[in-house]
């Protein structure tokens, strides 16, 4: 019975850590909700990210607030392909998708987003830095964005 308990928590153990690229390093797929604040401005979002084999996706979905009023909708996604050295990617916007919820004004996007999110070929720094088996924390230069809880 302990050789049964040792060879399932062993299997178990494998499976969070190996994935079905052969590779034996699982890619990066997580969900984040996070509020950005600005003064009395305030943006909520739920952002979603998959890496694999140089090349990943970004949804990003949520509200904008002004004044605790609504100022717009934000749903989009954007295609990117990224080179990885170490805990660092360089993600460069290849496709950049609007939803047809999406009614953000284009000044207010400016003001709130980077390059990446609106205009192919930007490109941005993402620093991801496991904080444990289930999340990664998310930076852009020094600045912690978010905390990516993974999809499995």
């Amino acid at each position: 019975m302990k050789k049964l308990i040792l060879v399932f928590f062993l299997w178990l153990a494998a499976f969070m850590f190996i994935d079905d690229s052969g590779k034996g390093v699982r890619p990066e797929k997580c969900k984040a909700e996070v509020s950005f604040i600005k003064g009395d401005d305030r943006m909520n979002v739920t952002v979603v990210q998959s890496l694999r084999h140089g090349v990943g996706v970004l949804s990003i979905s949520g509200v904008l607030y002004k004044n605790d009023k609504t100022a717009g909708y934000i749903s989009k996604t954007i295609n990117f392909s990224y080179k990885k050295e170490g805990v660092d990617y360089l993600v460069t916007s290849r496709i950049i998708s609007n939803s047809p919820q999406m009614n953000l004004d284009n000044d207010l996007e400016r003001e709130w987003l980077p390059d990446f999110f609106y205009k192919t070929d930007k490109s941005i720094v993402w620093t991801i830095l496991p904080i444990s088996h289930s999340s990664s924390l998310v930076f852009s230069e020094t600045v912690p964005l978010f905390m990516c809880n993974i999809i499995r």
